[in-house]
């Protein structure tokens, strides 16, 4: 008499190789979903440090304050509500200044990671238009 069926092994064999190829396939998924929210994060990050030095660059009150804590002590946060406070933090470091301007490295940092993500823009703001 024929078997018209399978044996258990090779039962056991198909259903462990649709657990490998799953295992493979997931952890590729999971894998490119962290990749997108870092994307998105570091897309976060850049438009942040673009709206901050634009920020610098007009007579506010607030930002002539930071402009002046810059270049006594080198640096200083920008603590303005514009974006997520809890999630980044905006440093203002002064590179170089002279009579006409001041150089600053703008850098955007990214909290509760454990890794340091943060991305570091550069700017020369012109002293006369603060006048």
């Amino acid at each position: 008499m024929k078997n018209k069926g399978f044996s258990l092994v090779e039962i056991i064999i198909g259903i462990s190789l649709i657990g490998i190829i799953s295992v493979f396939t997931f952890s590729i998924i999971s894998f490119s979903l962290n990749g997108f929210s870092a994307v998105r994060e570091k897309n976060t990050m850049i438009h942040i440090g673009e709206m901050v030095i634009e920020k610098l660059k007009i007579n506010d009150p607030y930002i002539i304050e930071i402009i002046e804590d810059v270049e006594e002590y080198g640096q200083s946060y920008y603590l303005e509500e514009d974006f997520d406070r809890d999630k980044y933090s905006v440093l203002i470091t002064k590179k170089y200044s002279s009579e006409g301007h001041i150089e600053v490295i703008v850098k955007v940092i990214l909290l509760n990671q454990g890794k340091d993500i943060y991305v570091e823009f550069k700017a020369a703001i012109s002293k006369q238009e603060r006048i």
